[in-house]
């Protein structure tokens, strides 16, 4: 009897540190599986936002990029020289009158405005009949 109780000990260890083997294995491979999907998706949210950031930043290069080649077009010093800011009266919609080619350009918000350094206290008041007489060209967008 005392030999087969051995018998069955020994028998239980081994099954029981088989079974161990297996689960300690079975638990490394899960590990390193969902390991390398966290990684993945990891470089996936990383390669987003690197995306999203480089995309912001073009952005950013066409934005100065049109407000430099505008202000270069209606620098400050020849307002109501060579084109004037201009608006109907008791309306909010602001336009650059280029004088030389005789259009107007809205100017779509006020963000626009302040980018090409200007601001509201330069604008000029007309009557309707005046502002609508003008040919109107391509709105004005550079920034919300």
């Amino acid at each position: 009897m005392v030999c087969i109780i051995k018998n069955i000990s020994e028998i239980s260890y081994y099954i029981f540190r088989g079974i161990g083997f297996i689960i300690k294995n079975i638990s490394e491979i899960f590990y390193y599986i969902f390991g390398g999907i966290g990684l993945f998706f990891g470089g996936i949210g990383g390669l987003i936002a690197f995306y999203n950031w480089v995309s912001e930043r073009r952005k950013r290069n066409i934005i100065k990029k049109k407000a430099l080649d505008l202000r270069t077009k209606y620098p400050l010093e020849n307002l109501n020289e060579t084109f004037k800011l201009i608006k109907v009266h008791k309306e909010k919609k602001v336009f650059l009158f280029d004088m030389d080619a005789n259009e107007k350009y809205w100017i779509e918000t006020m963000c626009t405005l302040r980018e090409l350094g200007f601001d509201f206290s330069m604008v000029n008041k007309y009557e309707k009949k005046e502002v609508d007489s003008i040919k109107e060209g391509k709105s004005i967008y550079i920034c919300d």
